[in-house]
């Protein structure tokens, strides 16, 4: 699985998802943290019903290792900017870049190729854009 987002993650605390963590500190004062060159920091985001579509689908093909993701990363800056809009905050929101202290050991990609590898592309299943994911985790947790 690639980054995994969706509800009742909340109490996963710092190990919750980039987009509840984001979603709650922009409610708590209209700002958030991200690191240094946070446009260059990608990762597959995929909505959570996607996995478990793509769980079921694995019962009916061979044994083996696949990958479930989207087959698109997206930055973490385009996640900030998706959350802004959707609060409808554009004009007060702030983003505050800080240094990362995890450099020596970060992964500035993950990404699921859309192939052979990937459950949900052999299963012909499309997964929600980041967008429409974002919209619908947030639609219901308000």
């Amino acid at each position: 699985f690639f980054n995994v987002y969706g509800p009742n993650e909340n109490s996963k605390g710092k190990s919750s998802s980039m987009i509840i963590q984001l979603y709650n500190q922009f409610l708590e004062n209209k700002s958030c943290k991200l690191f240094d060159n946070s446009e260059k920091i990608y990762r597959d985001f995929i909505y959570v019903e996607d996995i478990c579509k793509s769980i079921v689908s694995a019962i009916y093909q061979d044994p083996g290792i696949y990958n479930a993701g989207t087959g698109k990363c997206r930055s973490f800056l385009e996640v900030a900017e998706i959350i802004i809009k959707y609060l409808k905050i554009e004009e007060e929101a702030k983003i505050q870049y800080i240094p990362n202290p995890y450099l020596d050991r970060y992964q500035f990609k993950t990404l699921a190729p859309w192939d052979e590898t990937n459950i949900l592309n052999i299963s012909k299943l499309k997964p929600l854009t980041l967008e429409e994911g974002i919209n619908k985790y947030l639609n219901k947790i308000n």
